[in-house]
């Protein structure tokens, strides 16, 4: 026994004694085999039914063969077509071949030799599917790693659409989202070439029945009336559609639906696992991007959570953290670091000076000089800074930059007095940024300094204590924000000026001072 389908043939011809040799040999041979005698019924019947291999003769009252060749290619485009003529010419075999005929038997033919064409055009038939699944095995492999390797939603929503816009042979296809207040429509495609009633078809659809039906466990390829249900104002206009369901956690997260327009784009059961297999691909990527944000949420709370904690401690130093992080972001954007780097050293910078939680408050604002051993303690809140991080994983990537922002160009820095390219980026970077912030800030023991004399301290130690090249960059990147800043403000100034003039006039005066503004001047 084997599950092998048994192929399915279309006799056609207008000789009734060829279609009854054809289908009592073909017949034998254990193939199904159905005839009709001219090309209206053929149509008729490929639209009914699927076959496999269509044999026709060229010559028929009404519809030649050549002509109906068009007809199989558009309503049958996996069947392939065997041309039996009595007329046997070099330009006969062309036009067939040209039409999308496989193959071409002169009349009077032995049964056996259309035996073979028939088993020739079912093996290449068989060996073309075989490779149209392999291609889209790869095809699945290939973007469901790229759903894996993607933690934004919006990029998997984007390679399930362009994947199965390609390879589900669909008029339109569109991806639902399940949210608080219902189905929200993600992505949409459609063919170019369809009009508003198309549009309104796609857009129309009862996603919330649609998505009950699936949970029903029926196969989600609904045809003509049965698709119809779905959407009330389709009409004749759809001819199928099928819906696949997007689930994590047992929950339906989303729902993929495929429209088909047409008769020879109507949807079977082989796209449906290739689009069930693409859309739980989908949902575990989507969930596992939904975790990673959640994380990264958790990630951000918790750095400010610290942060937090260290100004409420050190209150005369408030906002040092965040104006650090600022410029620190703005040197690493200047550098055009990948955002994910960007993002991190602004974290970073939050926590550069976590470790100063085990220092005395008295000692970090003291009015008169640090002793030794003050400055000692001081200088250990590197280390201390990592000692905290250490045993939380996920803050781990934050290490290098608070544990070495106090190391030197010139290697004269702490903790391990590293020098040049030997300091981490994220070290250098906050070195420069926290020095800034430091001199153009109040502290117990002295006033701020203005922004050009920061810039021209930080200059001066460019190649000593600084990394000389990201000098350039930060006194590059202030310069045009404070630039961008002060044309902002006085666009604004102007704008105020502008409407408080405009009120003056308007505003309503007295009659005594409508007198003084008349008056001549003595």
């Amino acid at each position: 026994m084997t599950d092998t389908p048994v192929a399915r043939l279309l006799v056609v011809d207008d000789e009734e004694s060829i279609r009854e040799v054809l289908v009592d040999f073909l017949t034998m041979e254990g193939y199904h085999v159905s005839a009709v005698s001219n090309g209206k019924d053929a149509i008729s019947s490929l639209q009914k039914n699927d076959f496999d291999a269509v044999l026709l003769d060229l010559k028929m009252p009404g519809m030649d063969g050549l002509e109906l060749l068009g007809h199989i290619k558009r309503i049958a485009p996996r069947a392939f077509s065997i041309m039996m003529t009595g007329f046997g010419t070099v330009q006969t075999a062309i036009d067939a071949m040209k039409n999308g005929a496989f193959d071409y038997i002169l009349k009077p033919f032995k049964v056996q030799d259309v035996i073979r064409l028939v088993e020739r055009g079912l093996a290449q038939q068989s060996l073309e599917a075989e490779n149209i699944q392999l291609r889209e095995a790869l095809k699945l492999y290939t973007v469901s790693e790229e759903m894996t390797a993607t933690l934004m939603p919006e990029r998997i929503y984007d390679l399930l659409i362009d994947t199965a816009r390609e390879e589900m042979g669909a008029d339109a296809l569109a991806l639902w989202t399940n949210q608080p207040d219902g189905f929200r429509c993600e992505r949409r495609w459609m063919r170019s070439d369809l009009d508003e009633v198309h549009v309104n078809i796609v857009n129309g659809v009862d996603v919330g029945a649609l998505e009950e039906a699936l949970d029903l466990d029926i196969s989600g390829i609904f045809h003509n009336g049965e698709a119809r249900k779905f959407i009330p104002k389709a009409g004749q206009n759809l001819v199928s559609i099928m819906g696949v369901p997007l689930r994590a956690k047992n929950q339906t997260i989303g729902v993929f639906v495929g429209f088909a327009f047409e008769e020879n784009r109507r949807f079977t059961e082989g796209r449906r696992k290739m689009l069930a297999v693409l859309c739980g691909r989908a949902s575990a990527a989507i969930e596992n991007a939904k975790l990673y944000q959640n994380l990264q949420t958790t990630f951000k709370e918790t750095i400010q959570a610290f942060a937090n904690l260290l100004e409420d401690k050190d209150p005369y130093t408030r906002g040092h953290s965040e104006r650090v992080s600022k410029y620190a972001r703005m040197i690493a954007e200047g550098l055009d670091l990948p955002d994910s780097e960007v993002e991190l050293i602004a974290d970073t910078a939050l926590l550069h000076d976590i470790g100063k939680l085990g220092i005395r408050y008295e000692d970090l604002n003291k009015a008169e000089p640090l002793t030794e051993g003050e400055y000692e303690m001081f200088k250990s809140h590197t280390t201390r800074g990592r000692w905290i991080l250490e045993p939380i994983k996920f803050l781990h990537d934050l290490i290098p930059g608070v544990y070495t922002h106090h190391e030197r160009w010139d290697g004269k820095g702490y903790p391990r007095g590293l020098a040049g390219l030997e300091i981490p980026l994220h070290g250098r970077i906050l070195a420069i940024a926290d020095t800034y912030d430091a001199m153009t800030s109040h502290r117990a023991y002295r006033r701020a300094l203005p922004h050009d004399v920061a810039i021209r301290e930080i200059q001066a130690f460019a190649g000593r204590q600084f990394d000389p090249s990201l000098v350039e960059v930060f006194v590059r990147e202030i310069s045009q924000d404070r630039s961008f800043k002060k044309a902002k403000a006085a666009r604004w100034d102007a704008l105020k000026n502008t409407a408080k003039h405009k009120r003056a006039l308007e505003a309503p005066r007295d009659s005594g001072t409508m007198s003084a503004l008349a008056a001549p001047e003595d």
